[in-house]
């Protein structure tokens, strides 16, 4: 398999919205619209400026959806952006913004199903315990992450070259965002590595000896009835 990759030291989240390309549109539409304000009136030329104004966000959408992981769905695409925003301008937690006096009221948490997984249900981002605090960031923050799911998503399962690092590709686009790895993971598919990871990783929990003790397993029988998207290999090995 293919070696780690540790992200660079400094990293500074792209947001690569196009900015350059709708702003030199933006002043071409102004000087080319300029007469048509002079000799149309005041009405037509607040409209017209109305215009201008939103054309840059318009146009940086329009080229960032282009552009922007150009062989991935809206959902993908979006839902990285939200990562690179959070990372950017994210207020840093604090004990002065998370007071105990600040949580949530005591109630009954609302649950939404996972549309890939029917049958496993987690809470909304409205539901986080700092969430309900009447700022307009986090109420914006918290329609868009709770309603994301309901874009269209769709798998690339277009295989990587013989010659390509499929995780220098990841890393080419996520990297600027990528947690510090802590790790070093040579062969992801050894038996040290599979060992590593129920024991000390995602399987700890799970783990449990064999009827003579002679053994430990992590088994995921339970997940075997879980539907997957067409491509993927179905849960339920044991390790």
């Amino acid at each position: 398999s293919w070696q780690i990759l540790q992200p660079p030291e400094l990293r500074w989240p792209q947001l690569e919205c196009g900015c350059c390309k709708a702003i030199g549109i933006t002043l071409l539409m102004l000087i080319v619209l300029a007469p048509v304000v002079l000799l149309q009136g005041v009405a037509v030329g607040l409209l017209l400026v109305l215009l201008v104004l939103l054309a840059p966000i318009a146009l940086m959408i329009a080229f960032w959806l282009r552009s922007f992981w150009p062989h991935n769905d809206n959902f993908t695409k979006l839902l990285m952006m939200a990562y690179r925003l959070e990372a950017r301008f994210a207020d840093k937690p604090s004990m002065k913004k998370m007071k105990v006096d600040a949580l949530r009221p005591k109630g009954p948490m609302q649950m939404r199903t996972l549309r890939v997984l029917p049958r496993i249900k987690v809470p909304p981002f409205s539901e986080d315990e700092f969430a309900h605090i009447g700022r307009f960031k986090t109420r914006v923050k918290a329609v868009f992450l709770d309603n994301l799911f309901k874009l269209p998503m769709y798998d690339n399962f277009t295989k990587f070259k013989a010659d390509e690092d499929p995780v220098a590709y990841v890393m080419a686009a996520v990297g600027d965002i990528y947690p510090d790895i802590r790790d070093s993971w040579l062969d992801k598919r050894s038996d040290e590595s599979l060992t590593r990871l129920c024991f000390f990783g995602l399987g700890a929990h799970r783990m449990e000896s064999t009827s003579d003790r002679q053994l430990f397993v992590v088994r995921t029988n339970a997940l075997a009835d879980l539907p997957v998207r067409e491509g993927f290999e179905r849960y339920g090995g044991d390790a």
